[in-house]
């Protein structure tokens, strides 16, 4: 696919509402034309998005990016340590279980800034743990997928 050229990316920002038929993108597409600005190509847009860290080359696909996020990595560290400190919990206790009520009581984990609530959402989506309704409340209990995955993540 040959890259397109424009004036300015608010000409690209204007072709594109022209294209989708508003009035007021003509009168914006006609300003930006009016303007003596040199040519954006695509390829300069995507080198600019590289150097920001907001694309990232996809390595086994030649000509193809992914979306990158700067600073996502403490999330996902806190993300990986409170699933880290839920699991090791459960495998502390006796049969791999414990009340959901005690599990909120605790308040705060201690390696991850992210609430209780979350991790236990992250961990039942997984399916890490399994929620059983009982006659006193539910119990989150460690499931077989839980113990594999205790076992392949390391906090440090």
């Amino acid at each position: 696919m040959p890259a397109q050229s424009f004036q300015s990316p608010s000409a690209c920002l204007a072709a594109r509402l022209v294209a989708a038929g508003t009035a007021a993108a003509a009168a914006a597409g006609a300003a930006a034309a009016a303007r003596s600005q040199p040519l954006v190509s695509a390829d300069r847009c995507v080198s600019l998005l590289l150097n920001m860290g907001a694309l990232a080359r996809h390595t086994s696909e030649e000509g193809t990016y992914l979306l990158s996020v700067p600073g996502a990595g403490a999330v996902i560290k806190g993300i990986s340590a409170g699933r880290q400190e839920l699991l090791g919990l459960l495998r502390k206790k006796k049969y791999g279980e414990v009340s959901e009520a005690l599990l909120r009581s605790n308040g705060k984990l201690r390696h991850s800034v992210l609430s209780i609530d979350m991790h236990l959402r992250d961990l039942l989506g997984c399916g890490a743990v399994s929620r059983v309704a009982t006659t006193v409340g539910p119990l989150i209990k460690l499931t077989s997928v839980g113990l594999a995955q205790g076992t392949r993540y390391k906090h440090r």
